[in-house]
């Protein structure tokens, strides 16, 4: 997240998001299995598309992003 390619407010916007896995995971704990396991599958696979998305925004912004056109 120290990354000089990134903005301060981007870098804020990342590390906000970072929290939402353990958020969810605190309210999963006050709701029935069922719907608890749905809500934490379904923070992963956010959470997993999102850091995707950072890591290729990251790899644009250095400009290694593992295409012929960079």
């Amino acid at each position: 997240m120290k990354t000089p390619a990134m903005t301060e407010r981007e870098r804020w916007t990342w590390m906000g998001w970072s929290v939402v896995p353990a958020l969810a995971a605190w309210g999963a704990g006050m709701l029935p299995f069922r719907v608890a396991v749905a809500l934490l599958v379904a923070t992963f696979v956010v959470h997993l598309a999102l850091d995707h998305r950072l890591a290729r925004f990251l790899a644009f912004r250095r400009g290694t992003c593992g295409c012929d056109g960079c």
